[in-house]
């Protein structure tokens, strides 16, 4: 398959056009991923005071804040956003009883609807704030493994939810092994064009329910992709589907304007007899593929467009192993060293945006190294399911960040040391640079055995 691809061309007409069509729903994907910012937006608050009425102004004079709230260090401005004292505080040194409130008043300079403010998930509410991204991300959990697996029996359109990771492995699949990296890379970067196009809609639109029909309503344009998109001819051909195969490597070659012949087609669709299909157990049945499947899960769980640029010129420079394992460790340490800085200091900016970039990169490079890991016949299941593992982190961050309420540097504690520790595991894996993709998993193993022999073979000769 990959001597056919560089004779048709490995990223020709066909899979630019197809690299595109598949690139645009995942703009849509990410704006549903990131939208709880916007519609749940954390809002300032306070209690609202028995005389005051529903949308009463936020904003009190300290005189009256101190007649009325308990101070609390912990908010911006010094006094208690979820208690109020049972009677007026007459003078300073008076010690009152304490209650807590269910209604509250908000500041709305910033947010004027949020569904914080519609359904009041502030205070002793505020964890069903957290549920709510939880949930989402439980759902990303079931969709990445379940659609890792529908991918392999339906086209792609179908559906949204798991739409990246079967776009990321038809991707990966369609194109030759010198462009892999740059495709890997740029189907990261909508993601970043995600995060503008929805904050400009989050400040068109006021609603927090219109706002959310405004990131879903563009998903119907992706229905026609079921005729529109190509089904991997790596995966027909290994499924032994080699009609189905012969036609879409026809169709590559028609579209990047070359010839072949049929000899050529015939040796693109050869597979060994005796495997046709994988799945997920097959990722921990054999040991050359079980560390890699355990690795790639811990890493995909624990973690823009300047760390998707250096991460597609550095893989290119060095390899995927030594920078993925950079990146994530820089990311871990930049977030421990902020627990010595003051929150509120240019330093503490400076290390988030270096922590950003460092995730962003390595996360772009994990997509490319796991794909390119496992043979054809359970590629979707292993990028699948590492997504899947990666959306249990996502669904656990939010509680994580709720322990910060306890201990405030506890989060950054456990988020550092996780992308810390991902990161040099990241070292017990092989370099995937250069090797040609293999499609059954008795070539991958066998593949590694042979890097292994090499390997033993340079030992013993020095």
């Amino acid at each position: 398959m990959e001597k056919y691809l560089e004779d048709v061309g490995e990223f020709g007409q066909f899979q630019i056009q197809n690299f595109i069509l598949l690139s645009l729903p995942t703009i849509v994907v990410a704006m549903q991923k990131y939208a709880w910012v916007f519609l749940g937006a954390k809002v300032k608050h306070r209690c609202q005071l028995p005389w005051e009425e529903v949308n009463a102004n936020y904003s009190l004079p300290v005189e009256e804040l101190e007649l009325y709230f308990p101070r609390d260090r912990n908010t911006d401005n010094g006094f208690s956003q979820c208690t109020i004292f049972k009677e007026v505080k007459k003078n300073w040194n008076s010690s009152l009883e304490i209650e807590s409130c269910s209604n509250f008043i908000y500041d709305r300079s910033e947010y004027e609807s949020s569904a914080v403010i519609d359904y009041n998930l502030v205070c002793g509410r505020s964890w069903m704030r957290s549920t709510v991204q939880s949930l989402f991300m439980v759902g990303t959990l079931f969709g990445s493994n379940f659609f890792g697996h529908l991918s392999d029996r339906f086209l792609l359109g179908a559906t949204l939810q798991g739409i990246f990771l079967i776009a990321y492995v038809i991707m990966m699949e369609m194109v030759g092994k010198t462009k892999r990296v740059v495709v890997g890379i740029l189907a990261h970067a909508f993601y970043s064009i995600a995060f503008f196009t929805g904050a400009l809609i989050a400040y068109l639109v006021t609603s927090w329910r219109w706002l959310q029909v405004a990131y879903t309503l563009p998903a119907i344009l992706f229905i026609p992709y079921y005729w529109i998109i190509s089904e991997s001819a790596r995966w027909l051909s290994a499924k032994g589907k080699s009609e189905e195969a012969k036609n879409i490597l026809k169709k590559v070659a028609q579209t990047n304007g070359k010839k072949v012949s049929e000899e050529s087609l015939e040796m693109a669709i050869q597979v060994p007899e005796g495997e046709k299909g994988g799945n997920f157990f097959d990722l921990f049945r054999y040991k050359s593929l079980r560390l890699k499947t355990c690795i790639f899960f811990i890493g995909c769980g624990a973690v823009e467009i300047p760390g998707l640029l250096f991460s597609l010129y550095i893989i290119e420079k060095v390899g995927r192993k030594l920078p993925l394992c950079g990146m994530m460790c820089t990311g871990g340490v930049a977030l421990l060293i902020g627990l010595f800085l003051d929150k509120n200091s240019i330093e503490v900016a400076i290390l988030s945006y270096i922590g950003k970039m460092c995730i962003s990169g390595s996360y772009a490079i994990i997509y490319t190294f796991t794909a390119e890991s496992f043979p054809t016949v359970v590629r979707n299941v292993a990028v699948g399911s590492s997504s899947m593992v990666a959306s249990v982190g996502g669904a656990l961050a939010t509680y994580v960040n709720l322990l910060g309420d306890f201990w405030p540097p506890l989060p950054y504690i456990i988020f550092g040391l996780s992308s810390f520790l991902s990161g040099v595991l990241c070292l017990m894996l092989k370099e995937t640079k250069g090797n040609p993709m293999d499609d059954l998993i008795q070539e991958k193993i066998q593949s590694s055995r042979g890097e292994e022999n090499r390997g033993y073979g340079k030992e013993n000769s020095a």
